[in-house]
């Protein structure tokens, strides 16, 4: 199965936003000091080639971004998360064998410096996780909620994935798992499943 539709037979999209002045074809550095601006929100169909496409060809947000400008102060809302897996501490194995137990919609691939090495650190597998919401976010409490909900739940995460004003430069589909037999991420599930338990009355 490569989308998810609607019962009219159109497939279920969400939205993302992109910043039209990143270029896929220059150094990240470069790319890096064109993105303060120019960001504009897309509606994407959920299918795999529209996915793909979007992770491995265009710098991307989860936020919504007032005036198309990036920083956390515009942060207007999110339509989806992106995990990062960055320092080695997830394998691809590892992170689809967890995409196939999760009850929600996602993309996982391999970030442009999968199996290379950063800096002083040596190579490693460097993952992605792009997961929609089943609604829009406006509410930085919620966001919090769910990183605490993917920090508890999936192992290796980089925090930093999580900052309102965050993006992400393109990937690539060395590694390459696409799953839509389940729904969009439920926010008010992963929210009430991190609400504290009630006391215990006994």
């Amino acid at each position: 199965m490569s989308e998810r539709a609607l019962p009219g037979g159109e497939p279920l999209t969400f939205r993302v936003s992109v910043c039209k002045h990143y270029n896929a074809s220059i150094p990240k550095d470069e790319n890096n000091r064109r993105v303060a601006s120019g960001w504009e929100i897309q509606e994407v169909p959920w299918t795999f080639d529209a996915v793909r496409t979007l992770v491995t060809e265009s710098g991307i947000s989860p936020s919504f971004l007032k005036d198309g400008k990036r920083s956390k102060s515009t942060w207007e809302g999110m339509g989806s998360i992106m995990l990062d897996f960055d320092d080695g501490l997830m394998n691809e194995k590892d992170l689809i064998s967890i995409q196939e137990t999760w009850e929600f919609d996602s993309y996982v691939f391999s970030s442009q410096n999968h199996q290379k090495a950063k800096g002083d650190k040596d190579a490693c597998d460097r993952l992605r996780a792009f997961i929609p919401l089943n609604r829009d976010i406006h509410d930085p409490g919620e966001v919090d909620v769910l990183k605490q909900y993917f920090l508890e739940t999936v192992p290796g995460i980089d925090a930093s994935c999580f900052t309102l004003s965050q993006y992400f430069a393109h990937g690539t589909p060395i590694v390459s798992s696409f799953e839509c037999d389940h729904s969009f991420l439920d926010v008010d599930h992963a929210i009430e499943y991190m609400a504290p338990s009630p006391p215990d009355k006994g």
